[in-house]
């Protein structure tokens, strides 16, 4: 799989967890963050599994364990359908 093309939207991570938890979007304001970060990637060309990769990455390095990595690799994928359930709601509302 090709790297992104601008690789900057994973500065923007660490606003997407809980400080002292690591939980993923689970605050409104980390929810907004996270929202913004996987715009942001998407945007740039990076895929999912590139997103999914970079949390796992993050969680890792902050020395979470496998169970907890997974947990919120579930969570990013649920905010992400919920995100595209949105958008596709929006468009049929507009039409």
């Amino acid at each position: 799989m090709a790297e992104p093309q601008n690789p900057d939207w994973k500065k923007n991570l660490p606003g997407c967890f809980g400080v002292r938890d690591l939980d993923f979007a689970s605050h409104p304001a980390d929810e907004a963050r996270a929202k913004a970060m996987m715009k942001a990637a998407f945007a740039s060309g990076a895929s999912i599994d590139d997103v999914l990769k970079a949390i796992a990455d993050f969680l890792a390095s902050k020395s979470a364990d496998e169970a907890h990595i997974n947990e919120q690799l579930d969570h990013a994928r649920k905010l992400r359908l919920r995100s595209n359930a949105a958008l596709l709601k929006s468009h049929r509302d507009a039409s």
